[in-house]
């Protein structure tokens, strides 16, 4: 299996994928994230993993702007069969360009990380 990259929502081989150079995990490394891994095309013990990826963030006081439910959807739609998963979410910087910004969440999916 080819790797896949999924920013916000957006799924891309690796070198289609796009973060913005001012994003906070990139500048700061201000980030939190989960590896997971999959059995016949399913998340293995979800739950725990997004309750920890949850916890993290709260502990540098930053809230997950997705549900449980969004976020095992769109690691449904990055996986495949038999393959991890690694959900990484940055910071939400306040403003830019006067316009407030969230998180960037950012999963990559494939046999060769």
């Amino acid at each position: 299996m080819s790797i896949r990259v999924n920013v916000n929502g957006v799924i891309t081989p690796p070198g289609e994928a796009k973060i913005s150079v001012l994003d906070h995990g990139l500048l700061f490394g201000d980030s939190v994230y989960e590896t997971l891994r999959t059995y016949q095309g399913k998340p293995f013990l979800f739950s725990r993993h997004f309750a920890r990826l949850k916890h993290s963030a709260d502990g540098i006081q930053f809230r997950l702007p997705w549900t449980r439910e969004e976020t095992l959807d769109q690691i449904r739609r990055t996986l495949g069969p038999g393959v991890g998963n690694r959900p990484v979410v940055t910071r939400p910087k306040a403003y830019r360009q006067n316009r407030p910004v969230g998180p960037t969440l950012i999963m990559n999916a494939g046999s060769d990380w």
